[in-house]
């Protein structure tokens, strides 16, 4: 991920924070709606999980970056702290959401255990797809503003 963290990084400084937000957003639900409706080989996973990862890449910093030039420099710190903060409890919500579907989805199944899993599986990426597509819908109201300048020293 770290490797493709470059380009978008480029592109954000150069265009600003709305295509690639919105661009990252189509590739996750795309890639995730995969998942959830069709059966791939593990060659098929590997690629589209690389490329789930590079629209992902599109999304974590420059979102990041944008909410935080939106404060003023007196509130960086206390901004990058509340971002951290709700990273971690939406990636425990996130998991604590697809373990819950997935647990659900595979005790309602009466099929033999393989094929229940494959059922929960694909009951837990239709349930991330809707919640994808939440985030694209909310990335096409992003606009490239300028950030906050504030005439404010940073010692106040």
């Amino acid at each position: 991920m770290a490797l493709c963290r470059q380009s978008p990084g480029r592109i954000l400084d150069l265009h600003g924070p709305k295509r690639l937000l919105q661009t990252g957003s189509l590739l996750v639900a795309v890639i995730i709606g995969l998942f959830a409706f069709t059966n791939a080989s593990l060659l098929s996973v590997i690629i589209l999980y690389a490329i789930f990862m590079f629209g992902a890449s599109m999304l974590a910093m420059p979102a990041q970056t944008n909410g935080l030039n939106q404060l003023p420099a007196k509130y960086n710190a206390d901004g990058a702290a509340i971002v951290n903060t709700l990273q971690q409890v939406a990636g425990a919500f996130g998991t604590a959401l697809a373990s819950s579907v997935f647990t659900a989805a595979a005790k309602t199944s009466s099929a033999d255990t393989s094929t229940a899993i494959a059922l929960a599986t694909s009951a837990t990426f239709q349930v991330l797809l809707v919640v994808a597509i939440g985030g694209l819908l909310i990335s096409l109201t992003v606009n490239n503003k300028q950030p906050v300048t504030a005439n404010v020293p940073v010692n106040q």
